[in-house]
């Protein structure tokens, strides 16, 4: 019997086809090798659709069983669609319920008022239902990883791998995604179990204003956009993936807004999704000495290039639904494929730490949290780290030499001083950095660094000085996830007074493990980070979370006499 393709729509994809055995029945919205954006947080899916029927029709039921073995799903053993509407010869109804796995096949068949069918079934195959990625960014995006795609638990859908193109066609199948997008997709299922869907964008020498400029949607971005659905979803996806940033370089202000611009692309995405927290992960840009292509303007990629990394790491911490992945020892302006497969499974270890929390994983890699003079000789500069899984570690670097302390202030980005010690990249003598003799880790979670001199009344320490960072280790945990770089970051006077980022203004309070320190008197509210309330006392000194059944992604806020704190934790 002839069989002809049928339009469909799928939250968060673009128009393809699904295949029926006759003129009559058609659906929408489930396609082949689609994945469905499972609801969110829970384990199953629920969509809306539609097509047309038979005139008389008064029911639409839905059978869905194994691709691989034909064993029944659940109850989906020809389940009657919800909220079911006829007009005419157009349906509409809800699937509610399917399980997050596959692959699945799915029949839709018409019912009649006599419980007969009135036409052919149809039927869509090789469907996943788990979470949806919108991978986006330039040229390192579009890299060979040198990976195969896991077809059976990873699908993709490529609107375009070089020029916006005619979205409307991309299909959801089993093409290998370039960038870190296949061992991201790989990784991500194979330590959550839950399927995974890349929706793949990229194009190479792209600013992040090419994508999204102020508050107007540019056509890059109105072309990717196209896999919204345009039926009754909206967008509905898991998670945004983006990989950019080597053009922001070119201009001082490019570099220094980055944070600014990439916050309003992000709440865009999570404004289409209707998700306000929605995962975000952005990639922070890899070790690249860019004077032998810039040879005149080689200023520019070893300042600029910091500041980039550094508004990257911002990211991560702006809300408990952005992290930040770091790529770093890679070098070049295109990583190979080894580099883009390893950065591939370090997203993929931060997504699992951040956003599954009920899967055991040894974790996503330490973040910087605050500096403060050891004492008041101010020749010994603490570090702290937090989401230390282990202790921190690095044996083939035991100096640190990726970290730096310079006068706070007195930079310029007119100025010529790189990020090393010595000269700069015009061969004159370093104004900035104050040397480093050694450096001790402290504890499990903190490092110190021992300077030459008494460092001034104000200063700062960053970690990834220059942009060519490949002849050093980098810092990590057992994790084996390295540290994300940073910038400029101001050192407080003493402990007392280091908060996050040295906020003096703040209560001092430090989480370690599961238990929250503080000084004196305070109340302590924890909620989860829908905003749920789960806990509000009032405390003295100390308190373990774990104690009071409290796990996974926290948000805490400690009330004093200094004033208010607020900070996002993991408890294991």
């Amino acid at each position: 019997m002839a069989t002809r393709p049928v339009p469909f729509l799928l939250a968060g994809a673009f128009l393809c086809a699904a295949t029926t055995t006759r003129a009559q029945l058609t659906v929408t919205h489930t396609v082949a090798y689609q994945v469905i954006q499972r609801d969110t947080g829970t384990k199953v899916a629920t969509w809306t659709d539609s097509g047309d029927c038979r005139t008389g029709t008064t029911k639409i039921q839905l059978q869905v069983v194994s691709q691989k073995d034909g064993s029944a799903v659940g109850d989906f053993a020809w389940k009657d669609l919800s909220d079911v509407a006829v007009t005419g010869t157009r349906w509409k109804g809800t699937v509610a319920g399917l399980p997050v796995g596959g692959e699945y096949r799915a029949r839709f068949r018409a019912l009649g008022s006599t419980g007969l069918p009135t036409d052919s079934s149809a039927s869509i195959e090789h469907v996943l239902v788990g979470d949806v990625w919108f991978c986006a960014g330039q040229s390192n995006m579009q890299q060979d990883p040198g990976v195969q795609l896991d077809t059976a638990h990873v699908h993709t859908r490529v609107l375009w791998s070089s020029q916006p193109a005619d979205t409307e066609g991309a299909r959801w199948g089993k093409t290998r995604t370039t960038g870190p997008t296949t061992s991201f997709g790989n990784r991500l299922y194979a330590k959550t179990g839950v399927p995974v869907g890349i929706v793949f964008a990229a194009k190479g020498g792209t600013s992040i204003d090419d994508w999204f400029y102020v508050d107007t949607l540019t056509p890059l971005f109105v072309s990717a956009s196209r896999f919204l659905d345009k039926g009754v979803a909206g967008w509905k996806i898991g998670g945004f993936l983006w990989y950019q940033g080597e053009n922001e370089d070119q201009q001082d202000t490019w570099a220094s807004r980055y944070m600014v611009k990439f916050s309003r692309l992000r709440d865009t995405v999570r404004k289409l999704s209707n998700n306000a927290h929605l995962p975000v992960i952005a990639v922070q840009l890899e070790s690249w000495d860019g004077t032998s292509q810039f040879p005149l303007n080689p200023y520019s990629r070893w300042v600029r290039w910091p500041i980039t990394r550094d508004q990257q790491e911002r990211i991560g911490r702006a809300d408990p639904w952005s992290a930040t992945a770091p790529i770093w020892p890679a070098a070049g302006l295109h990583i190979n494929g080894a580099n883009q497969a390893l950065l591939g499974t370090y997203a993929a270890a931060i997504a699992t730490r951040k956003f599954h929390p009920s899967v055991t994983d040894s974790g996503a890699g330490p973040l910087f949290q605050s500096a403060w003079f050891l004492d008041t000789t101010r020749k010994d500069v603490v570090v702290k780290f937090s989401n230390v899984t282990g202790r921190l570690s690095n044996p083939a670097d035991p100096n640190h030499l990726g970290f730096y302390v310079m006068k706070h202030g007195v930079f310029d980005i007119d100025d010529s001083t790189i990020f090393d010690y010595g000269t700069d990249s015009y061969g004159n003598p370093a104004k900035m950095l104050l040397a480093i003799n050694s450096m001790d880790t402290l504890g499990t979670d903190r490092v110190v660094l021992h300077l030459a001199a008494r460092a001034p009344d104000s200063a700062s320490v960053g970690y990834g000085r220059h942009i060519q960072l490949v002849s050093l280790s980098p810092l990590t945990d057992a994790s084996k996830i390295p540290v994300p770089t940073f910038f400029d970051r101001a050192i407080a006077a003493s402990f007392a007074t280091a908060g996050v980022e040295a906020r003096p203004a703040t209560p001092r309070v430090e989480v370690v493990g599961s238990i929250v320190v503080f000084p004196g008197e305070a109340s302590l509210e924890v909620r989860r980070p829908d905003g749920t309330l789960l806990l509000r006392r009032n405390l003295s000194g100390s308190f373990d979370l774990r104690s009071a059944g409290l796990r996974g992604p926290l948000l805490l806020e400690v009330r004093g006499s200094a004033g208010a704190r607020s900070m996002s934790v993991f408890v294991d």
